[in-house]
């Protein structure tokens, strides 16, 4: 695969729809194998995660929604190797609190591979929901 913006955004878009879905097997199939996550703010799920990770986080996460978190991409922004994401996720935790987030993901993508994920988002709303 080339690695031209549209490319990049093509696989940054397919990334968010599974990590969205909790697709961890779509998931382990974009990511590169020094894969990382890097989550800003004090939250509970704050700090920096090995794409090792990813399978315990999907399960922790999804243990605590009721389904899957319904999100919109309000815009993308491709330059040089990185993509930028603002999008909104609505959804409901298991014992009914509304989980409705705004987010900003940056991802490095090279070699058709995402290699690292930086985000931003309402921590205080996470601590309430998954703390």
């Amino acid at each position: 695969m080339s690695d031209t913006l549209e490319d990049k955004k093509a696989i940054a878009r397919k990334y968010m729809e599974a990590v969205s879905n909790f697709d961890a097997a779509t998931i382990m199939s974009l990511v590169s194998d020094d894969f990382k996550i890097i989550t800003k703010g004090t939250s509970v799920l704050s700090g920096e995660r090995t794409m090792a990770d990813m399978p315990a986080l999907t399960e922790k996460m999804s243990a605590k929604l009721d389904g899957p978190v319904q999100t919109e991409i309000l815009s993308m922004i491709a330059e040089g190797d990185r993509v930028a994401i603002e999008m909104e996720g609505k959804g409901k935790s298991v014992d009914g609190k509304a989980y409705d987030n705004q987010y900003l993901f940056i991802l490095h993508i090279a070699d058709g591979k995402v290699h690292s994920m930086t985000e931003y988002m309402d921590t205080r709303l996470v601590d309430d929901v998954f703390g």
